[in-house]
């Protein structure tokens, strides 16, 4: 085992892929709003999925039951995030400088 001081960090490219994703999708002008609104419900759901894991664990003895709902949850968001781009939002391409 490594010492953690010597590990990568890893979880740090996300944030950069998320501020294009929003950019490209709603634009430059509205990058950061939009980002800060997905850190927001992301931080939100995050504590209340851990406040309701230890509900679950505490009414049910085990943590079965909130590993099959998170993995049910989590092919639903997959889902939903790979529906098609409509043909207006993917005729722009990339957003230029400016915009």
């Amino acid at each position: 085992m490594t010492h953690p001081q010597k590990e990568p960090l890893f979880y740090g490219w996300a944030v950069g892929a998320i501020v294009a994703l929003a950019a490209y999708a709603f634009g430059r002008k509205n990058a950061g709003a939009v980002h800060g609104w997905i850190f927001c419900a992301h931080q939100t759901n995050v504590a209340a999925a851990a406040w309701m894991g230890g509900v679950a664990r505490d009414a049910l003895g085990q943590y079965g039951l909130v590993f099959g709902g998170g993995g049910y949850c989590g092919d639903g968001q997959a889902a939903l995030v790979h529906q098609p781009v409509r043909s207006a939002q993917a005729s722009n391409g990339i957003v230029t400088r400016g915009s």
